[in-house]
């Protein structure tokens, strides 16, 4: 059923693409504060972290469809482009062992918002030659039997992106070591508290 507008009636719509580039990184910036906001007064971690990956991943993706445009302009063919990414993921496969875990901990503990939660601790040093402006650790939690049942990923260094940690926000420079912590507040019960593996699973460098 359709239903029919009287004189006195107007369609509104309201779309960011309507505004001005100057003016659509200014609504941009504001809906990235108030959700900044929101996320760090929750107290909860793991919420945290999740909108700080989602507004990272926006950005990455804004910011790649920039370089697809540039690379049509300037006559990039898709071939260039895999050849680009194939390279970056040896370099990135290639550093990983210079980048090393230690004093790995994982535990229950008793948190004030969150009540009794899974915990993982750890450091990570940069034995290398580069400096790092993005490394992801990711938890794997184990049951009795010893298989993987539950993962969390974690950013102890996030410089390009939105961190609510103290100091994610600074680059992993070579031999600087940095200590982590973060929940899993959805880990299930069947983990074997105590058993994690972590892993290395994503990084950048700096340009």
């Amino acid at each position: 059923m359709n239903e029919k507008l009287s004189p006195g009636k107007k369609i509104i719509e309201i779309s960011i693409l309507n505004y001005s580039p100057k003016t659509s990184a200014r609504i941009a910036v504001v809906l990235l504060i108030v959700t900044m906001v929101v996320g760090y007064f929750v107290g909860r971690e793991h919420l945290k972290y999740q909108i700080s990956r989602s507004i990272n991943s926006a950005l990455a993706a804004f910011g790649e469809g920039l370089t697809r445009g540039a690379g049509d302009e300037t006559g990039e063919t898709p071939e260039k482009t895999v050849a680009s990414g194939t390279a970056m993921k040896a370099k990135l496969d290639a550093y990983r062992p210079y980048l090393k875990l230690s004093d790995l901990g994982a535990a229950y503990e008793d948190d004030l918002m969150d009540g009794r939660v899974a915990v993982v601790r750890g450091k990570l040093k940069n034995t290398g030659s580069n400096t790092l402006t993005e490394v992801e650790i990711t938890a794997y939690f184990m049951d009795k039997s010893g298989h993987r049942i539950y993962e969390e990923t974690y950013l102890p260094v996030s410089v390009e992106g939105i961190s609510f940690e103290g100091d994610a926000d600074k680059p992993l420079k070579p031999g600087y070591i940095r200590e982590f912590g973060f929940k899993a507040k959805n880990c299930p019960k069947e983990w074997n508290p105590g058993v994690v593996e972590c892993a290395i699973t994503a990084m950048k460098f700096e340009d």
